[in-house]
């Protein structure tokens, strides 16, 4: 199902990524625009890696750090999307291994918690 309000969020979070890269410093700059073409592209577990070398380094920048919050629930939200698909498919312990995997993104992203306690389930 096509999700307007997330598509939104995700165009205004690469929106801010790219502002975000224009006015960060050299150091922080890289990581920050590795981060957009990666989230562009859907790899938001990649897109999440990115963002924490930049949030490293500017530790004290709330805007990457809101970033890092979004990437992580969009990460969050395609591995428990991933783990509904394997249960569906009867493959339980792969399942279980990405229901894992998107409660140590963001727990409390739409969809994860129902995601983790189907896999427990089954």
């Amino acid at each position: 199902m096509f999700d307007s309000t997330r598509t939104s969020q995700t165009s205004r979070a690469i929106v801010a990524a790219t502002a975000l890269a224009l006015a960060t410093p050299a150091a922080a700059a890289p990581p920050v625009k590795e981060a957009e073409r990666h989230a562009e592209a859907g790899r938001w577990e990649d897109a999440v890696e990115s963002i924490e070398i930049a949030v490293d380094r500017r530790p004290n920048n709330e805007t990457l750090r809101d970033l890092l919050a979004e990437y992580e629930e969009e990460a969050a939200m395609a591995r428990a999307k991933r783990a509904l698909e394997c249960l569906e498919q009867g493959k339980y312990r792969e399942a279980g291994r990405h229901a894992s995997k998107a409660m140590s993104f963001d727990p409390a992203a739409p969809g994860v918690r129902g995601a983790q306690d189907e896999a427990d389930e089954a």
